[in-house]
């Protein structure tokens, strides 16, 4: 009997190893995706607020062409929240360098939504 106990004990610990490593592991796996999904969220969503500055400044072909780029790599990582907003705002893109009315109405919204996403990321 004692030396069943004594041979259990040994194996009950390295399965508890086994068990406490392979949490561990899950844990921190799942925090580095999450690090990751953080950092390509805030690249795409500061590269489209950095494009559309640049478009808005200097309007020109390339500047049009790198916010599309920026909105497209929002798109891929976005929420369907900003996916139907960024629809929205290329709806209101300005024509021939006027702003369009319902613009501002869907920008400030765009915004917090990324906020919110970051957040929540």
């Amino acid at each position: 009997m004692l030396e069943t106990t004594l041979t259990a004990v040994p194996g009950g610990i390295g399965i508890g190893a086994i068990a406490q490593s392979l949490v561990q592991h899950w844990l921190a796996n799942k925090k580095y995706n999450r690090e990751g999904e953080y950092k390509a969220k805030r690249e795409a969503y500061l590269g489209f607020l950095n494009a559309i500055s640049k478009s808005e400044t200097t309007p020109n072909q390339e500047n049009s062409i790198t916010g599309g780029h920026w909105i497209n790599r929002c798109l891929l990582v976005c929420s369907e929240e900003i996916d139907g907003l960024l629809t929205k705002y290329l709806e209101t893109n300005p024509v021939d360098q006027q702003v369009h009315p319902e613009w501002p109405i869907v920008f400030s919204p765009l915004l917090n939504a990324m906020r919110s996403d970051l957040k929540r990321t």
